[in-house]
């Protein structure tokens, strides 16, 4: 799913390395009301504007998440990853409209 390593994953839901396999397998679920949850949340909106945003595209997908954004001065991937910054990038995806977000 876009490129994303599962510590990827884990960094952008604040939630624990290694505890993420647990979760992928579904051996583990998020706790509703927890930071990893929310975030959760957070992401999948995320992922439905973008994927709206390039009409299912995959490989344009990516290559939105890892380009640098001017309107962001940095890449979504950086912001979400490095950052700690879903919620800008969420926000910067839905409230761009029909504007270019190139």
């Amino acid at each position: 799913m876009l490129g994303l390593v599962r510590a990827e994953v884990a960094r952008i839901l604040e939630f624990r390395c290694e505890n993420i396999s647990a979760l992928y397998d579904g051996r583990l679920i998020l706790e509703e009301g927890t930071s990893a949850y929310e975030n959760a949340a957070l992401f999948i909106r995320f992922y439905q504007a973008l994927y709206d945003r390039m009409e299912g595209s995959e490989p344009k997908m990516i290559h939105w998440l890892r380009g640098r954004k001017r309107d962001l001065d940095n890449s979504p991937f950086y912001l979400m990853i490095d950052e700690g910054k879903l919620g800008l990038v969420v926000k910067y995806l839905e409230s761009s409209g029909s504007e270019s977000i190139y």
